[in-house]
Order: structure tokens, then C-alpha cells, then sequence
């Protein structure tokens, strides 16, 4: 309607790097740069969806043209630890909190392709019924995979059955395989050791933590889970 004025994804973004912390601003972009939206009032606190209202590239053309327009310079530079593609809030924490820079509070590993496409030969097609896999989070130079196991207890027998099958090829195809579940991200201690475990399968060294380092990844906790919804916590989420 000639009427009817909306927002661009972008416009909206460069506005709320004025008003949100810099881990709030990239949860908001990979939201917008993934595969689904928060719905507080839906089922899992998100619905699912298989477009996405913009991109990384979209963002930096938009920036390109928004020179001096305050919060540019903010988006402009948490943009760059940003991926596109994210399937879930937990998968998007879960990547934020591996992969933010230490002086954000995150341990830093090297950006891996998030949802990365696995084709299968046809013996792989027959066993799994599928012509792909995608997977949460690939280093596909290191053969490492990071997935996260968000079923419930009302998911079927099918659901974890294939994921099985997945797991199952991929490791004979060579890769390394973790599987993440809430309660491992919502707990510090368990992250960690998972943290570790996946560096030294891609043969990242751990070190050069700042000293205030706990304090800013307590903090980044803080920011990401404020939009922790009642399913995530029920059994499968703690804080502790």
C-alpha cells in the first residue's frame, strides 16, 4: 500500500545497536540471519522457518550506505562474528559462546559454517532415506561437527532413531562428531569441558584468557539466556 512504510531488517538493526549490548545486537542479527524467529508465546519460544529476512551481505551493503548514521559503526563491528543461517536460539548461544572472541567472553574457536551441507552417496541415501545431511555446526577442514540435540520427551523414537543414523555415517565418513545437549550449554562446568574437547579435535590451543575473562563470559551468559523460555528450561535447562 502507498500508505504502509516498513522497516528494512537492516534500518532496524543499525537502530537497536543503539539500544542493546553488543551480545543482544549479534543474538538479534543471527536471529534475522537465521531460520527462525522468537515467539515467547509459541510452544518452544521460537517458530521455525525456511527463508531469512536478511543476510550478511545484505547488512554490509545497507552499512555501506548508512555511513555516520548512529549505531552503523556497532553493527558494522559485531557484524563480523555474526553467521547466517542459525536454526534455533540454543544453536545461536551455543555458537556464541564458542566462538566470541575471548574479550567478549567467548573461547574464541575459529568460525565454523553453521548448517553445513553433507550430500551422501548412494549407499548413504539408502541406509538414511536422505539425499543430505545438514549439519548445526561443521569445520569441514578438520572433519569436526558440532550438533545439538534439542528433541524432548514428546519428540518420537523415529526423530532420534535418524539422528542416530546421521551420527552413525558421518563418523564412518571420518568426521568427529559432538553432540551438545541444553543442559550441557546451560551449565558452566559441562560447557567447558565440551569447549575444550572440541579445540583440541580441531587442534585449537586454549590460552591467552584475560584475567577478568570469567566476569565477561558470566556476563555474556546473562545477555544470551534473558531470552531463555519456559520449554528450554524445563528439564533439559539449568542455570546451575
Amino acid at each position: 500500500s502507498e500508505a504502509v512504510c516498513i522497516a528494512s531488517p537492516e534500518l532496524c538493526l543499525v537502530q537497536s545497536a543503539n539500544a542493546f549490548s553488543s551480545a543482544r545486537l549479534l543474538e538479534l542479527v543471527m536471529e534475522l540471519c537465521g531460520k527462525y524467529s522468537l515467539v515467547p508465546e509459541a510452544s518452544r519460544g521460537f517458530v521455525s522457518h525456511e527463508f531469512q529476512l536478511t543476510s550478511q551481505s545484505a547488512i554490509r551493503a545497507f552499512l555501506q550506505e548508512a555511513a555516520g548514521m548512529r549505531g552503523a559503526d556497532k553493527l558494522a563491528r559485531m557484524l563480523r562474528y555474526a553467521q547466517d543461517g542459525s536454526r534455533s536460539p540454543m544453536e545461536t548461544r551455543e555458537y556464541l559462546l564458542l566462538c566470541l572472541p575471548k574479550r567478549y567472553g567467548g573461547y574464541g574457536l575459529p568460525k565454523p559454517t553453521l548448517n553445513y551441507r553433507v550430500d551422501l552417496d548412494l549407499n548413504e541415501r539408502q541406509v538414511s532415506q536422505r539425499r543430505y545431511f545438514e549439519c548445526d555446526m561443521c569445520w569441514p577442514h578438520q572433519k569436526v561437527v558440532v550438533e545439538y540435540d534439542g528433541h524432548d520427551d514428546h519428540e518420537s523414537r523415529v526423530d532420534r532413531s535418524r539422528d542416530a543414523v546421521k551420527r552413525n555415517l558421518l563418523i564412518a565418513r571420518g568426521y568427529v562428531v559432538f553432540t551438545v545437549t541444553g543442559g550441557q550449554i546451560g551449565k558452566v562446568s559441562a560447557f567447558e569441558r565440551t569447549a575444550y574437547d572440541i579445540a583440541a579435535a580441531l587442534g585449537y590451543r586454549m590460552r591467552a584468557f584475560p584475567d577478568d575473562w570469567k566476569v565477561r563470559h558470566a556476563a555474556l551468559r546473562e545477555e544470551l539466556f534473558k531470552s531463555i523460555v519456559g520449554y528450554e528450561k524445563s528439564g533439559r535447562f539449568t542455570d546451575a
